[in-house]
């Protein structure tokens, strides 16, 4: 039977989790450790694991009975994902990985980058730094307590239907400790400039996690993973609700830690291969944010950047000259695209066929009726 509290909840945290026995244990004691954690309703969705992580997980609901364990056959993170969706009951929703970690201490990281030499750039409104040593920590010892409370005020504050924090991803294989954060609370509302702004900064971000959603907001757009989207569904999810969102609200210091495992789905040992999935990954995902962009005339500004995106993509499958890859290219939009530095170019941006490429993408990799 599952909890649920008599008083709606505010929050819901939903995790997938496969195999996630090695690592379960620490996200859940970096979620409890934060204010408000046994207020908030708790989702761990067990997708057909082999080990014994569900058993884990059932120890913790001895001492927490907010946290719920639902078991279904192995269907991929998506269809977890969107059970979890499903389920919740909690005014914002936000998704955590079982084996990462929430409210690293900012000020701690921020200081051991500052004190190593790191490349810095600012990306959109965000702020990105890469540090490569192989004095990467083991582990960042100390978390703050506020990494939901943060983000909920924020909401809360502007009546946000999505809130984005930031995150430290540690990379053990390529030495890398990399920053996504923001300097400051930033609003972004449904006008051209500020739309174009945040969803180039939601391009960037690469996930869906680290942030929060608003649940009647998901509910009203219908809003879900693509079950059929083996990569990149979360930051196609991510784009969808910027494009929807009528405010997004940016917070500084709350922080996520993405643990990179090179095992993992998103990761691949051989170039070629990688490439390949990418390619499929970005002729599932252009397709369906060009198509929604297309709804809003008043985002033609947004719709030019990600069809010049999803071209130059085209352009560098091309450079590798693989002859499977290359089939691939035929069903990217013209190279043209990819070099016209006009915001609404009027020749090419509703070119016919570049519209016909991107409607044959969507049909042949990722249909907008496919399995949620």
């Amino acid at each position: 039977m599952m909890y649920r509290s008599m008083n709606k909840q505010k929050l819901s945290i939903i995790i997938p989790m496969y195999n996630g026995a090695n690592t379960i244990r620490a996200c859940l004691d970096s979620i409890f450790h934060q204010y408000g954690s046994n207020e908030y309703e708790i989702i761990i969705v067990n997708d057909g694991s082999t080990d014994l992580g569900a058993k884990i997980v059932s120890g913790y609901q001895i001492s927490h009975p907010n946290l719920i364990l639902i078991n279904q056959p192995n269907s991929g993170v998506s269809v977890a994902r969107n059970r979890g969706i499903e389920e919740a009951g909690g005014e914002y929703i936000t998704f955590v990985d079982c084996d990462d970690i929430v409210g690293v201490s900012y000020s701690d990281v921020r200081k051991c980058m500052a004190t190593k030499k790191c490349l810095h750039a600012k990306s959109g409104v965000m702020n990105v730094s890469v540090l490569k040593t192989s004095q990467i920590p083991n582990a960042i010892p100390n978390l703050e307590r506020q990494y939901f409370t943060r983000m909920l005020a924020s909401a809360d504050k502007f009546t946000a239907d999505v809130a984005f924090a930031g995150k430290f991803t540690i990379n053990y294989q390529k030495y890398t400790l990399r920053q996504h954060s923001y300097d400051k609370e930033q609003v972004f509302y449904a006008n051209q400039s500020e739309k174009h702004k945040i969803l180039i900064d939601a391009n960037n971000r690469e996930n869906a996690n680290f942030a929060l959603y608003r649940k009647s907001f998901l509910d009203k757009h219908n809003l879900r993973f693509l079950a059929n989207m083996p990569l990149d569904e979360d930051m196609l999810f991510c784009i969808l609700s910027v494009i929807y969102a009528g405010c997004v609200v940016t917070v500084p210091e709350s922080t996520y830690l993405y643990l990179r495992n090179e095992n993992s789905a998103s990761c691949f040992a051989e170039h070629a291969r990688a490439t390949k999935a990418y390619a499929y990954a970005n002729l599932q995902r252009f397709p369906i944010i060009l198509k929604e962009l297309e709804k809003y005339p008043q985002y033609a500004k947004s719709y030019k950047w990600f069809l010049n995106e999803f071209a130059s993509q085209g352009m560098r499958i091309d450079i590798y000259k693989n002859i499977e890859l290359a089939s691939l290219y035929y069903d990217y939009p013209s190279t043209i695209c990819a070099g016209c530095d006009a915001d609404t170019c009027k020749k090419c941006l509703y070119f016919p066929v570049v519209k016909e490429k991107i409607n044959t993408a969507i049909k042949k990799y990722a249909p907008i009726k496919a399995s949620r």
